[in-house]
């Protein structure tokens, strides 16, 4: 059986790997080529750099505002306690009793 001869045009498998390389589109690649496509991933890196610590900074805003209204809720429970407190003195001064209800 005559062994065919191969031409740059056959598909060739990459060692431990099941994609295909075309030897002569591989060879086509400059330095260039290699340039732009880091350049493409190292901006979409940063991008997701960039968007991760815009997140970071939104949910440092979020729980800043969180702990702000927490203390407004406090603020106001306990002005209310004082303002019940304060009414059941003047029903004491007026009626001589504090009326339950």
């Amino acid at each position: 059986m005559k062994r065919r001869e191969e031409s740059p045009h056959d598909q060739v498998r990459a060692p431990q790997s099941s994609a295909s390389v075309f030897p002569h589109t591989k060879a086509a690649a400059g330095p260039r080529d290699d340039s732009v496509g880091f350049l493409v991933a190292q901006d979409k890196v940063d991008a997701a750099v960039n968007k991760s610590v815009d997140v970071q900074l939104e949910a440092e805003a979020a729980s800043e505002r969180a702990a702000q209204t927490e203390r407004t809720a406090s603020e106001i429970r306990q002005s209310k306690r004082e303002m019940l407190e304060w009414m059941r003195n003047l029903e004491r001064q007026v009626f001589g009793y504090a009326q339950n209800g």
